[in-house]
């Protein structure tokens, strides 16, 4: 495996996110959050189901509860994540080429690890969709005290392949940052190219 340079720095695996940029479950999880804040009498607003997306299951709560649904942490977190998963089993949306880009990277040997903040049985679902092997690590929600865009889930990622010794990942860096418009970005080869 060749190694890929950006400004002297070695990458050798790639991080992926699922929700929003390898299956298109957004609307999932913002129709079931709509549906349980109008089930109390409120009403949902764009800029809530945007405070959401990508956050932490904590943070989530926390704009459902002050959208007026008032159930306790547990049932909320309960009914959302039933409702997502019994969504996604009838229908799940990929984004082009993501089904087919994490298996052929593998297959030229980039590791490949899944970072979501989705829990372990809504990923599992999706994951049984893809090729087998396209992801030598799942890290869900599960499996970290505090969500994203704390760093921790992407640490668990950056010990697993050092443990392994997989490489550096083309992922966020170890603090979680935003990359500004004009930061350079990893160009990968596409799958079956020549290095």
């Amino acid at each position: 495996m060749e190694p890929i340079r950006c400004q002297g720095i070695e990458r050798e695996a790639v991080l992926w996110d699922l929700d929003g940029t390898l299956v298109d479950t957004e609307y999932h999880w913002t129709a079931v959050q709509t549906e349980l804040v109008g089930s109390f009498g409120g009403t949902s607003t764009e800029s809530q189901a945007l405070s959401i997306m990508g956050r932490s299951q904590t943070d989530s709560i926390k704009v459902l509860q002050r959208a007026g649904v008032r159930l306790s942490f547990e049932e909320i977190a309960r009914q959302v994540t039933e409702g997502v998963r019994d969504s996604i089993s009838e229908s799940v949306h990929w984004r082009p080429g993501a089904a087919e880009l994490p298996a052929g990277l593998r297959a030229r040997g980039w590791p490949c690890v899944l970072v979501t903040m989705s829990p372990r049985h809504i990923v599992g679902d999706i994951l049984n969709d893809f090729p087998a092997n396209s992801f030598e690590l799942a890290v869900t929600r599960d499996m970290v005290s505090k969500g994203k865009p704390h760093p921790e889930a992407h640490q668990i990622a950056f010990r697993h392949l050092e443990r392994t010794g997989r490489g550096s990942p083309a992922g966020p860096p170890p603090r979680w940052e935003r990359l500004g418009q004009g930061t350079p970005r990893i160009r990968l080869p596409p799958p079956g190219s020549a290095s």
